[in-house]
């Protein structure tokens, strides 16, 4: 599962970080281990990606809220993450980057998802509100978004 979802985790690394190896290092270990201490709850009722995802939100939501990381380690591989950073070198992607680093934690996380391609369902379910909500909330976010851009301009 670790191996399927490495995408997301790393994604996630990525966005919640200043994205640099040793902090997208520190986040990876951290999701990872907060996987593997979840996993004997893991009972199937969702989907194994939503599941990752809501994992991985909490840890950097926990982190956010603590400011502290402690050590734990898991293998992490150098190589998947150039593969990933390589994508920041697009200058288009690196001011996006930029105007999300702007957003507050609960908009970046939603954005991300939707820019990670989850159904509006799936961002419900883990947000824990309706599709409705979700929608509005994402449309105040791309309005923000423009205007943050637009200040830069």
């Amino acid at each position: 599962m670790l191996h399927q979802c490495e995408g997301i985790i790393f994604r996630v690394c990525y966005l919640f970080t200043d994205r640099t190896q040793e902090s997208v290092s520190d986040l990876y270990q951290e999701i990872v281990y907060n996987l593997w201490m979840s996993f004997p709850d893991f009972r199937g009722r969702s989907s194994q990606s939503t599941w990752v995802y809501r994992i991985a939100i909490n840890t950097v939501g926990q982190l956010h809220r603590r400011r502290k990381r402690a050590p734990m380690f898991v293998q992490f591989d150098p190589v998947a993450f150039e593969d990933y950073a390589d994508e920041s070198h697009d200058s288009l992607v690196n001011r996006l980057y930029q105007l999300l680093d702007q957003l507050p934690f609960n908009q970046k996380s939603l954005i991300f998802l939707y820019l990670d391609g989850v159904p509006i369902k799936q961002m419900a379910a883990l947000h824990k509100c309706s599709k409705a909500t979700i929608m509005r909330r994402l449309h105040d976010i791309k309005q923000l978004l423009i205007q943050l851009n637009e200040k830069y301009e």
